[in-house]
C-alpha cells in the first residue's frame, strides 16, 4: 500500500508502523514530500497504520484498512489528520492509538465500522470540503490519492485540528474553534458542519519561504532584509517586542542564521478591533543545531498586496498580538515522580501524580513592566477574584511573576511584596499515578484548585485578563492575552509517553548523600528519551528550602539531546540572575527537583519533575 503522511504540510521522512490484527508489523520511512511504499503483503487485516514526524512538529497520525488488496494488487492508505479522527471515532476513548492493540483493532475496524465513520467526519467536514472542490458524498480520507500542496484534499487537512484534552479529542475548524464535533464511536453526524474558513488555506503559504529568507540574514542585518521587511508589518508588535528577535530568543543566537520553518498552523481566524480579517498562528522552526521551537503570532490581511523580494505578491503579513507587555498562557501537564514519602506540612505522604492547569506568564522585565509589583489574572476556569503573581525571591526566576502559596491577606497589596513561590502553574486537574500506594490528594494552597476542572467548561482557546498594580497596589493598565493552546485535563498526561531521567542523576544528585548531593552551581542531568513522546525542549533543576530563598536553573537542549549541564540562577532566557549562586544542598528541610521540559504540537507543555524532598519539614514540592 502507499499514501501520503500530512498534518497539512508533509510529514518528510515519516516513520510508519503497520500493525495487523495477530500484532505484526511491517515498517516504511516516508519521502521527503510525505510519500511511502509500505508492503503489507505479509499482514492479515484488519492493519492499523502509526506515522511519527521525526522532527516532532505533528503528533502521531493514524489511518487504519479493513480489508488489504489482493495479492499483486496495491491500495491507498493516506495517514493525515483526517484519517486520524476516523481512527479516533472508531474507538471508545476517542484515541486513535488505541487501535494498536491487536483485539481493539480487531474488534473495531471492520469495514461497516470504516464506512460509518468516514461519512460521520465528512459530515462535520462538508462546508469545508466544498469550499476545496470535494464531495462529503464521495470523499474517502483515507484512499482518495493527494499531494500535500495545500489545495484540495490538503486544504482541508489545513483548516482542521484535532485537540486532545486527556478527556477526549474533539476536531475544530479553525473557521471558527469554538465549534467542535467529539470523536468517540458514539458521535453521530452534527446538526450543522463545522464552519469553513473565511480565506483559502494557502493563504499563508508563502510565509515559511520568506521568514526562512528573513532568519538566512545575520542577526545584526535582518532590521534592513528585504524579506524581514516583507515579513513584518511596520506596526509589527508582539508582547511588547517591535523585533521578532526579541521576541523569539532563539533568533538572537547564531544558530538561528539559516534556520529551517515550517508552515504555518493557523489556529483560528477573527475580525481585529479595526474589522480587519486576521488569524491567530502557530510557526514552527528549526535552528541549525538541531533546536526545535515555534513561536505564536497574529497575522492579517493588508489593504493593498505587497510585493515580495522574488517578484511574487502576498496581500497578508505578520502584524504581532499588539500587546504592550510580554505576557502569555499557556496550557500545561506535569508528571511529579516522588523518591521520597515524606509527609508535607499537610500530613500527607508525597505520593507521584499528574496534575493539569495553566501557565500565567507575566515577565517583569519586560518591555513597560518596570513598576509592575502585582498581577491579577481573571479568566475560565479559575477561582472568583482571579489569581494574584508576584515577584520571587528564588533565583533564576527574574523573568516570570510566580502564585504564592498562601494567598496574601490584602489583595491587591499596599507595598512591595516579593514571595518564596517559584512557580506560575495553576493547577486544576489531578490524578494518581498508576500503582501509587495511596491516592494523591492536593495540598490547601493558593495555586490549586479546590475541585477539579472539567475541561469542556473552558473554550478551546480561552482569553485571560491581566490586570497589573503598582506597590502601592494602584493599577497600572489591563490587557486581554489569548491562549492559544487547548485546556487539558491532568489525564492526558497518563496517555502521553515521557522520557527516563537517568538512575545516575537519581543515585548521584537526588539521593542524599549521593556524590553531587552537596551545594553546587552546576548540575548534570542525562535522560532516555522516548521516541513517542513530545519533543524536550529544555531542563530545569529547581531547589528550596525552608528557610531558605531558592535556586533554579535554565537550560534549552537541541533535538535529539539525551545530557545537558544546568546552571544556578540562570533563567529560562540564558541569563545569569544570581552570578555565584549555588543549587541547594540535599539536606533535611531541602528539596531538589529535575525538570525535563517537553511541548506537543499543539503547544501545550509537558513537564516532568523527578523530586526528592529531604525531610517533612522540606516546603511542599507538588
Amino acid at each position: 500500500m502507499q499514501g501520503t503522511v500530512a498534518s497539512g504540510a508533509a510529514i518528510a521522512n515519516a516513520a510508519l508502523t503497520a500493525t495487523d490484527v495477530n500484532g505484526k508489523t511491517a515498517t516504511a520511512t516516508a519521502g521527503a514530500d510525505g510519500t511511502y511504499t509500505l508492503d503489507v503483503g505479509q499482514l492479515s487485516a484488519p492493519v492499523v497504520v502509526v506515522a511519527t514526524d521525526p522532527q516532532g512538529r505533528a503528533d502521531p497520525l493514524v489511518s487504519v484498512i479493513a480489508t488489504l488488496p489482493a495479492a499483486g494488487a496495491s491500495s491507498t492508505v493516506n495517514v493525515t489528520t483526517l484519517t486520524t479522527a476516523i481512527g479516533d471515532l472508531l474507538t471508545a476513548s476517542g484515541n486513535a492509538l488505541d487501535l494498536t492493540a491487536p483485539a481493539t483493532l480487531g474488534a473495531n475496524v471492520q469495514p461497516a465500522a470504516v464506512q460509518k465513520a468516514s461519512g460521520t467526519l465528512n459530515s462535520a467536514l462538508a462546508d469545508i470540503l466544498q469550499q476545496n472542490g470535494l464531495s462529503a458524498s464521495s470523499f474517502d480520507a483515507i484512499a482518495t490519492p493527494f499531494t500535500a500542496n495545500q489545495t484540495g484534499a490538503d486544504a482541508v487537512i489545513d483548516s482542521v485540528q484535532l485537540l486532545r484534552n486527556g478527556s477526549g479529542t474533539t476536531l475544530v475548524s479553525n473557521g471558527s474553534p469554538a465549534q467542535g464535533l467529539a470523536l468517540n464511536n458514539q458521535t453521530t453526524a452534527p446538526a450543522a458542519p463545522l464552519a469553513a474558513p473565511p480565506v483559502a488555506a494557502n493563504t499563508l503559504g508563502f510565509m515559511s519561504g520568506l521568514l526562512k529568507a528573513c532568519l538566512s540574514a545575520q542577526v545584526a542585518q535582518r532590521g534592513t532584509n528585504a524579506s524581514c521587511a516583507a515579513a513584518f508589518d511596520s506596526h509589527y508588535m508582539d508582547n511588547g517586542y517591535t523585533s521578532v528577535d526579541d521576541y523569539v530568543a532563539a533568533f538572537q543566537l547564531a544558530t538561528s542564521v539559516g534556520a529551517s520553518v515550517g508552515q504555518p498552523v493557523t489556529l483560528q481566524y477573527f475580525k481585529d478591533a479595526s474589522n480587519t480579517q486576521s488569524a491567530l498562528v502557530r510557526i514552527p522552526y528549526t535552528l541549525t543545531d538541531g533546536t526545535q521551537g515555534s513561536f505564536v503570532t497574529t497575522a492579517h490581511q493588508l489593504a493593498a498586496p505587497i510585493t515580495l523580494p522574488d517578484g511574487s505578491t502576498a496581500s497578508w503579513n505578520l502584524v504581532g498580538n499588539q500587546l504592550k507587555y510580554d505576557a502569555r498562557t499557556e496550557s500545561r501537564v506535569t508528571l511529579r515522580t516522588f523518591l521520597d514519602s515524606f509527609a508535607d506540612s499537610t500530613g500527607n505522604p508525597d505520593v507521584s501524580h499528574y496534575d493539569a492547569g495553566m501557565s500565567f506568564v507575566f515577565n517583569p522585565q519586560g518591555p513597560n513592566a518596570s513598576n509592575v509589583n502585582a498581577v491579577q489574572v481573571t479568566g475560565p476556569g479559575l477561582p472568583t477574584g482571579g489569581l494574584f503573581l508576584f515577584r520571587s525571591s528564588a533565583c533564576g526566576t527574574a523573568n516570570y511573576l510566580a502564585i504564592p502559596g498562601t494567598k496574601p491577606a490584602t489583595l491587591p497589596p499596599t507595598g512591595s511584596l516579593t514571595v518564596a513561590s517559584d512557580t506560575n502553574e495553576y493547577r486544576w486537574s489531578w490524578q494518581t499515578v498508576a500503582g501509587a500506594a495511596t491516592t494523591f490528594t492536593p495540598p490547601s494552597k493558593y495555586f490549586w484548585d479546590t475541585s477539579q476542572l472539567d475541561p469542556s467548561s473552558v473554550p478551546f482557546y480561552p482569553q485571560y485578563t491581566y490586570e497589573l498594580f503598582d506597590s502601592s497596589g494602584n493599577p497600572l493598565d489591563s490587557f486581554t492575552v489569548t491562549s492559544a493552546t487547548p485546556v487539558v485535563s491532568a489525564n492526558l498526561g497518563a496517555t502521553t509517553p515521557w522520557a527516563t531521567v537517568g538512575q545516575d542523576v537519581v543515585a548521584n544528585f537526588l539521593t542524599p548523600g549521593g556524590s553531587a548531593a552537596g551545594a553546587a552551581t552546576t548540575a548534570s542531568v542525562d535522560w532516555t528519551p522516548n521516541a513517542d513522546a513530545p519533543p524536550l525542549l529544555g531542563v530545569a533543576v529547581l531547589t528550596l528550602g525552608k528557610s531558605t530563598a531558592g535556586v533554579d536553573g535554565f537550560t534549552s537542549v537541541p533535538g535529539g539531546a539525551t545530557s545537558a549541564t544546568v546552571t544556578a540562577g540562570v533563567d529560562s532566557t540564558g541569563a545569569q540572575t544570581c552570578a555565584g549562586s549555588q543549587f541547594l544542598p540535599l539536606v533535611d528541610g531541602n528539596y531538589r527537583i529535575v525538570q525535563l521540559r517537553a511541548k506537543n504540537a499543539n503547544g501545550v507543555r509537558f513537564f516532568q519533575n523527578v523530586t526528592y524532598r529531604d525531610g517533612a519539614s522540606a516546603p511542599n514540592a507538588s
